[in-house]
Formats: structure tokens, sequence, C-alpha cells
């Protein structure tokens, strides 16, 4: 038996019970409210989350453009460079192993005329295959 049935049956009277029923009456209250502003609290809570994760997402979102702008100014920048020094090299048959042009050392050479270490006077660092600067024409010889 709880311990507040007990009451009511030893006490008896309906001053007692009647303090009784507005305690719990006042229990219930205050529970109700304390469940009240739990859930306002709960509420807030969720709504400054979602304010957070839409800022995060939109940030993610303009940093992602920049990068995808950033790695298409790259691939570009790449392309020059790489049509410009005349890198794109043919690869030999059987070897396996890339040849460029070199303005010095004509074609099938292991490097290209923009990387060439030890240029001398009149090297053109802009030749390649399909536009020599008058650069050699032969084909390269390890020296």
């Amino acid at each position: 038996m709880d311990c507040r049935e007990e009451q009511f049956q030893t006490v008896g009277s309906s001053y007692s019970r009647h303090a009784n029923a507005v305690n719990y009456q006042q229990e219930t209250a205050d529970a109700i409210a304390c469940l009240a502003t739990t859930t306002a609290s709960d509420r807030q809570a969720i709504v400054n989350l979602t304010a957070t994760n839409l800022a995060l997402t939109n940030e993610l979102t303009a940093v992602n453009a920049k990068l995808i702008t950033a790695l298409l100014k790259v691939t570009k920048l790449t392309e020059q460079i790489s049509n410009r020094t005349g890198s794109k090299g043919k690869t030999t048959s059987g070897t396996g192993t890339k040849t460029y042009y070199c303005h010095s050392h004509g074609y099938a050479c292991p490097h290209h005329s923009g990387n060439y270490l030890s240029p001398k006077e009149g090297h053109n660092q802009h030749a390649m295959n399909d536009n020599k600067l008058g650069g050699h024409t032969a084909k390269y010889k390890a020296e």
C-alpha cells in the first residue's frame, strides 16, 4: 500500500484529504510547468542547431565553389604550360618511356626544350615538335 493511501485511511479527516489533494495538484502543476520549460528549451536548442547547420552548409557550398574554380584554373594553367614547353611526350614503342622534342637535341629526347638543364646560347625553350623554331631536326642521340 502506498504511503499516501495509508495517510488517507489513517487520518480520515476531510481537511487532511483536502490538503493532500491541493498538494498533489501543486506537484502536478509544477511537473507540467517543468516539462513546458524543458520543451521550450529543447525547441530553442533545435532552432540553434538548425541555424548552425544551415550556416555551415552555406559556407561549405561557397568554399566548394572556390575550390572548383581554383582546380579549373590549375588545370587550364597546367595545360598552357604543357603546350608552351612541349611537355606532351610521345611514348616510344616497346619501351614505354616518354620522349619529347628539345630545341638543342631534336626529337625522341628524354627531356623537352623547356626543362633542358644546360641550355647553350641560342637554345629556345619554347620550341616544340610541331614548331621547332629553327631547332635540331634529327633524332636525339645520347651524349
